[in-house]
C-alpha cells in the first residue's frame, strides 16, 4: 500500500467534522467523506458502511480529534522563549473564538511563518505515526524484516533479537517498536510498554486484552478518567463514550460500568456528557 506524505498533511489540514478522509488500499488513493457523498459522488451506503468501518479497504486518516490543533497551539506557544510574545498569545486561546484571535496575533507579532512551520512538523510527525500504525509504504524497505534476514543467513539472529528490540525501544519511535512487537508475537514486551505509555491504548489494546484482560481494562479506566478531566464539548464526551464502547466490546463490562457510575458522580454539571454516557450504558 502506498500513499504519498503530503495527500495525509493535506487532508488533515481540510479536516473537520463534517468532511473526513479515508484512505482506499483498494486503490492507493485518499477520498472525501463528505454530506452522504464518497469523493464528491452521490453514494449514501457506501458512504454508512465506511464510516462505520465495515468496509476493510477503507482506512480513517488522522482527524480533527487525532491532531487537536488547540493543543498544538498550546505547545507551540509554550515552546517561545519567555516574554512578551509568550504572554500575549496565552491570552489569545483562553475563551470562544481562540483560534481566529491566535492566528490574528500571529501576524501583529511577525510569527506566523513560526508557527506554520511547527505545525507542518506536528502533522508531519502525526501522518508519519499513522503511516507506522497502518504499515502504509512510504517507498521505504521494512527495515525490520530486513535486519532479520541478514541476522538469519549470518546464524546469529537468536543472540542478537532481544538487544535489537531493546535498541529500537530506545530508538524512541514507539509506533514502529509497537508494530514490531505485534508481527513478533511479543506480547508481554506490549503490554509493558503500553503501560509505560498508553500512547494509542484503544489501538494495541485489542492485541492484550485476550491474554491481559485485566491490565487492559485498568488501563482504560484510568484513560478514559484522564480524558474526561481535560473533555469540554460533547464532540470530546462523545471520544470519551466511543472508548467506553470499545472497553466493553472487550469483555470488560464490570470496568465499564464503574467508570459510567464514576464519571456521572464526579462530573453532575455536564449534561451533555450525562447523555452520551446513558446512551453508551444500553450497551451494557
Amino acid at each position: 500500500m502506498k500513499v504519498k506524505l503530503e495527500d495525509i498533511i493535506e487532508a488533515m489540514e481540510f479536516a473537520n467534522m463534517e468532511t473526513e478522509y479515508y484512505y482506499d488500499t483498494h486503490n492507493e488513493k485518499v477520498l472525501m467523506l463528505f454530506d452522504g457523498m464518497v469523493d464528491g459522488e452521490d453514494n449514501p451506503e457506501l458512504f454508512e458502511d465506511i464510516k462505520e468501518g465495515f468496509v476493510e479497504d477503507y482506512i480513517p486518516l488522522p482527524g480533527q480529534y487525532d491532531i487537536n490543533e488547540y493543543r498544538i497551539m498550546e505547545e507551540f506557544i509554550y515552546e517561545l522563549p519567555a516574554g512578551k510574545n509568550q504572554d500575549v498569545l496565552a491570552r489569545t486561546i483562553q475563551g470562544r473564538g481562540a483560534f481566529r484571535r491566535f492566528k490574528d496575533k500571529l501576524y501583529d507579532l511577525n510569527l506566523e511563518k513560526q508557527w506554520y512551520q511547527y505545525r507542518d512538523e506536528v502533522y508531519e510527525k502525526i501522518a508519519t505515526q499513522w503511516y507506522e500504525r497502518y504499515k502504509i509504504d512510504m517507498g521505504n524497505e521494512k527495515f525490520w524484516g530486513v535486519l532479520k534476514h541478514i541476522y538469519n543467513k549470518c546464524g546469529v539472529w537468536n543472540e542478537n533479537y532481544g538487544s535489537l528490540l531493546d535498541e529500537l525501544k530506545d530508538s524512541k519511535r514507539t509506533v514502529c517498536y509497537r508494530s514490531v512487537l505485534i508481527s513478533e508475537n511479543e506480547k508481554k514486551r506490549l503490554l509493558d510498554d503500553v503501560m509505560e505509555n498508553p500512547y494509542d491504548l484503544f489501538y494495541y489494546g485489542k492485541y492484550l486484552v485476550k491474554e491481559y484482560p485485566e491490565q487492559v481494562y485498568e488501563l482504560c479506566y484510568k484513560e478514559i478518567s484522564k480524558s474526561c478531566a481535560q473533555a469540554k464539548d460533547r464532540r470530546e464526551y462523545k471520544k470519551i463514550t466511543k472508548n467506553i464502547a470499545q472497553l466493553i466490546k472487550w469483555k470488560g463490562n464490570d470496568t465499564a460500568k464503574s467508570l459510567i457510575e464514576e464519571l456521572k458522580q464526579r462530573y453532575p454539571r455536564k449534561p451533555a456528557l450525562l447523555d452520551e454516557l446513558e446512551k453508551v450504558e444500553k450497551k451494557l
